[in-house]
């Protein structure tokens, strides 16, 4: 089992890092979505994806699943907010030269921001 915790990031509101557990080690610096987001990072770096991935918040663990299985799927949120987040299919941005990334976190060695100061 790797186990991970993640944290609210100091400077934006909404985006977490995840760090492996009693390590310095940032898997995630900046995401929505750190778990799904480490998992893919996790996967990228060869993990066994029937291995579990635990992630702890404030020290309460908070989601499980295999490597393999979270890394498949991101969180979908319509721009309004009218309709509830929901899992689907994962895919990478296209253009895209990290194959782990999809979602609108960025991996510790992938941080780099677009002309609308947005991280990608």
């Amino acid at each position: 089992m790797i186990i991970i915790d993640v944290a609210e990031t100091a400077d934006r509101h909404g985006m977490f890092q995840a760090v492996i557990s009693g390590t310095d080690n940032v898997l995630v610096a900046s995401s929505r979505t750190p778990f799904l987001e480490a998992a893919r990072i996790l996967l990228a770096q060869g993990a066994d994806p029937n291995e579990t991935l635990l992630a702890r918040h404030h020290g309460v663990d908070s989601l499980r699943a295999k490597i393999g299985d979270a890394a498949k799927i991101t969180v979908k949120e319509r721009a309004d907010g009218r309709d509830q987040p929901r899992f689907v299919p994962w895919t990478p941005y296209p253009n895209s030269n990290n194959p782990h990334r999809g979602d609108q976190g960025c991996a510790k060695t992938d941080c780099r921001s677009d002309d609308s100061g947005e991280t990608r």
